[in-house]
């Protein structure tokens, strides 16, 4: 959780950046995410405001911290653009949930130290189990050792084809 939250906070220097976390539950948000960004984010001069679960930096970047409890909970992010996307414990989201989600990652934000355009990213946390380990596990399975193996930090890139996700060269449209 603490590397979700360092990185969530990476760009908070950069006007418009947004940043999203997200747990499963609310119960599970409040524990974790929210009790550990109040030890940590008002040192980087965070303002939280408890009713909108947001974190408002002084050059006016966001991080937003939410529950996804129902699958139609993507819905509230319909029109959301997010440069940094958070999901801490991952197995217990659905697929569909968290590929919604991803369409949501892109920004126009600009870091002022190099005048270029911030990269978006993406980073997802979990341990082992949960409703969702099958996916993940089945997403995962090249660099968990399984076949096509993958050594760590190599990137691949994958093709929707139906239901599943198809290896294809780098580049490919």
């Amino acid at each position: 959780l603490f590397a979700l939250l360092l990185e969530a906070a990476r760009y908070v220097h950069v006007r418009g950046y947004q940043a999203a976390l997200f747990r499963r539950t609310f119960p599970e948000l409040e524990r974790s995410v929210i009790a550990e960004s109040k030890k940590f984010y008002p040192g980087l001069g965070g303002r939280y405001n408890e009713q909108k679960k947001l974190w408002q930096f002084q050059g006016g970047a966001r991080i937003y911290l939410c529950h996804l409890e129902y699958e139609s909970s993507v819905n509230e992010h319909q029109s959301a653009e997010y440069a940094f996307m958070g999901f801490d414990e991952l197995t217990t989201f659905e697929q569909g949930q968290v590929e919604y989600l991803i369409s949501r990652l892109r920004t126009t934000a600009i870091d002022p130290a190099t005048g270029r355009a911030i990269p978006v990213a993406l980073r997802e946390a979990t341990n082992p189990g949960g409703d969702g380990h099958e996916w993940v596990r089945h997403r995962f399975r090249a660099w968990l050792g399984e076949h096509p193996t993958a050594v760590p930090g190599e990137i691949r890139w994958y093709k929707r084809d139906g239901n599943d996700d198809r290896e294809v060269p780098a580049g490919t449209p």
